[in-house]
C-alpha cells in the first residue's frame, strides 16, 4: 500500500517538475531583462504562450499539493510515538 502511495506521489512530483521547467523556458523566451519595448512587443506577439506558461505553473501547484497530500496518512504514528 505504501509502496503505490510513493510511486504516486513521485508521479505527482515529476509531473509539477516538469510543468514548472516548461513554463520557467516559456517566460524566458518571452521575457527580455533590460529591454521593456521588446518585452512588451513579445508579450503582446505571444500571449498565448505566457496563458500556457501561467496555466502550467496553476497545474504544478496543483502538483505539489497532490503529492504533499499524498503522504499525509503514511506517519501519523510517528507523530503520537512518545520518547
Amino acid at each position: 500500500m505504501a509502496k503505490g502511495k510513493s510511486r504516486t506521489a513521485g508521479i505527482f512530483y515529476l509531473g509539477a517538475i516538469v510543468l514548472g521547467m516548461t513554463a520557467q523556458i516559456i517566460r524566458s523566451n518571452i521575457l527580455v531583462f533590460d529591454e521593456n519595448i521588446n518585452t512588451f512587443e513579445r508579450i503582446n506577439n505571444s500571449m498565448f504562450l505566457l496563458r500556457l506558461a501561467f496555466i502550467n505553473d496553476l497545474v504544478m501547484i496543483v502538483f505539489y499539493l497532490l503529492t504533499a497530500w499524498t503522504f499525509t496518512g503514511h506517519n501519523r504514528n510517528i507523530f503520537n510515538a512518545r520518547i
